[in-house]
């Protein structure tokens, strides 16, 4: 993803029809930390489903690496 730094990867399965999506954190080019969420579908596409400021725990989470 043109635009992230250092951006965190977690995988978690999505509420509906169990679908995976990725929760990625990390900056955009305006350094606003974003909280991403997306899924891959076919022809190896990318969907985002979301995308936000993220919260003051999800930047804890980012600044502490886990």
């Amino acid at each position: 993803m043109r635009g992230l730094l250092r951006s965190f990867l977690r995988l978690e399965d999505a509420s509906a029809n169990g679908e995976l999506r990725d929760v990625v954190i990390g900056f955009a080019e305006d350094w606003t930390l974003l909280f991403v969420v997306h899924a891959l579908v076919e022809d190896d596409r990318i969907r985002i489903i979301s995308a936000r400021p993220a919260t003051a725990p999800e930047r804890r989470l980012y600044e502490d690496g886990e």
